[in-house]
């Protein structure tokens, strides 16, 4: 008899074993190298998501400048001088206030820094179509587009944005329009630079200034004599 009572408390012990590892959270052997797999993979997405700050304490303000690519780093430059200010403020520690100059310099060095061109015509109807379909665009400091237009220069003047004007303002706000006729102008020289001949040239001319009263106001008489003389001089160098 007590050899059948050895048996039963045996498997109790089993029973009761086999219910902590399954419910108490004990990872059964074959489990835990998949458990180390799963949680060494997360550890290296986390690592390799996480990316050195652009700007440390050990770059020289030369440095810090030389990586202002954008706003976005401007304004960093900005939050990280003013939390070192506030530290010195509340300890005293020179270090921080000789931190907090570093980036503060570096702040306004990169403040006045070129960040986008715009080209503005100095539009006449005789400016070349190549010119016109790059007027008025923005570009980026570093692109240096302009440069691949031969004596774009000679028709007009570049607009400089720096950083101080895009800090407070977006960029549309502060760029040149376009003018109401800029659609008719490029039509214009379309028709102009066209393979068509002189009189399908003379009829799309008339249609064109006809239709839009901004262009043929700043451009074109309202004589019809003077009118017909103007598209003479245009349809003579077609």
């Amino acid at each position: 008899m007590w050899i059948l009572w050895i048996i039963l408390g045996i498997a109790v012990v089993i029973v009761i074993g086999t219910i902590v590892n399954n419910k108490g959270g004990v990872i059964p052997d074959d489990k835990i190298g998949l458990t180390n797999s799963k949680t060494n993979k997360q550890s290296k997405q986390t690592s390799k998501d996480k990316k050195p700050p652009k700007f440390n304490n050990e770059m020289s303000v030369y440095q810090m400048v030389s990586k202002i690519e954008n706003i976005r780093d401007l304004k960093t430059l900005e939050n990280k001088a003013e939390s070192l200010a506030l530290k010195f403020f509340n300890t005293n520690n020179e270090e921080y206030d000789i931190l907090s100059k570093k980036y503060t310099e570096a702040y306004e060095l990169g403040a006045s820094k070129t960040f986008k061109f715009q080209f503005i015509p100095n539009y006449e109807t005789d400016t070349p179509l190549e010119i016109l379909k790059q007027s008025y665009r923005i570009v980026d400091s570093k692109d240096l587009l302009f440069n691949n237009i031969q004596n774009i220069d000679k028709y007009g003047s570049w607009d400089e944005y720096k950083g101080n004007d895009l800090l407070h303002d977006t960029l549309k706000d502060i760029v040149e329009p376009k003018p109401d006729y800029w659609e008719s102008a490029i039509k214009f020289r379309q028709i102009k630079e066209s393979d068509k001949p002189i009189n399908e040239k003379k009829e799309a001319f008339l249609k064109l200034i006809h239709s839009d009263e901004s262009f043929r106001d700043n451009f074109f008489s309202d004589s019809a004599e003077e009118l017909e003389e103007d598209l003479k001089k245009y349809l003579r160098f077609s």
